[in-house]
């Protein structure tokens, strides 16, 4: 690769990626949406490559070192485009436990919300960190497997329109964005996490439910967090005992909502004497 552009370097999960953007103000906006990631301390070795608009006749290119290109129209799209493709390849190559969830903290405790893709974790991990939990993520529940310490996977927030409008109504007109739109926790007046965690509760949430939150079996639990590993990460035959020794000492609950604003104030209020205040 030769482009000559804005270089975005940034260690992610482990893996070092630089991304090198020929358009000034998508390389703005790219770095605005990372800068909470940490800057590698050693040269990176994924390389993204990102031309468009007038270079390339209006249409937008992503080329990875190793897993080709793609094409195409809008800015917005290549943009959510990227990060799919980022998130791709440092789950694959985490070599730690991932599951489906979003992440929140307080303190040094770590509060998982597992579920699948479209099964709303987002939009409260976003309620979360706007009613006062710092981010961690909402992708994936990230467990280095000799520590059993939970690793920070702070991706940008990927919000729908209507999560958008939910959580940051007075946000900024979204620039071209139809689909999920990647936003920083600072975006919604949050921040994300800076410090070592440990796994403290687990909220299972049920929408369309009554407001309500009531203790759950770690019994129950954790089957569902191993049903609900990243493809490749949950076929470690210590798997389950990793797990089973990261959950030991967390609490679980049961979350039953309809609004994730409403569901966030009630973990706010519920859990500040749980281990995640520690």
């Amino acid at each position: 690769m030769s482009l000559t552009g804005t270089n975005i370097d940034i260690d992610l999960l482990g893996t070092r990626v630089r991304t090198i953007v020929d358009d000034l103000e998508l390389a703005g906006h790219l770095r605005h949406l990372l800068s909470d990631l940490r800057v590698p301390d050693e040269p990176p070795t994924e390389i993204f490559e990102i031309t468009g608009g007038v270079t390339q006749g209006g249409d937008w290119v992503l080329r990875h070192n190793e897993r080709g290109t793609l094409q195409t129209s809008s800015r917005a799209s290549l943009v959510e485009r990227f990060f799919a493709a980022l998130n791709e390849l440092v789950l694959d190559d985490f070599g730690g436990i991932a599951i489906h969830a979003g992440v929140v903290a307080q303190g040094r405790g770590a509060i998982a919300i597992p579920g699948k893709s479209g099964a709303g974790k987002s939009t409260l991990t976003a309620a979360c960190v706007a009613a006062g939990f710092s981010y961690v993520s909402d992708e994936a529940l990230c467990i280095d497997r000799s520590t059993g310490e939970v690793v920070p996977y702070p991706r940008p927030l990927m919000l729908s329109a209507t999560s958008r409008f939910l959580i940051a109504p007075k946000m900024q007109p979204d620039g071209g964005y139809v689909g999920k739109r990647p936003l920083s926790p600072a975006d919604i007046g949050g921040r994300t996490s800076s410090v070592t965690l440990r796994l403290a509760d687990i909220v299972m949430a049920e929408r369309g439910s009554t407001l309500n939150l009531e203790p759950l079996s770690l019994s129950i639990v954790l089957p569902e967090l191993l049903e609900r590993c990243f493809e490749g990460h949950g076929q470690r035959a210590e798997t389950f005992e990793l797990l089973s020794t990261a959950v030991r000492d967390c609490r679980a609950w049961r979350l039953g909502y309809q609004d994730a604003l409403d569901a966030a104030a009630l973990l706010r209020r519920a859990l500040p004497f749980s281990q995640a205040s520690g």
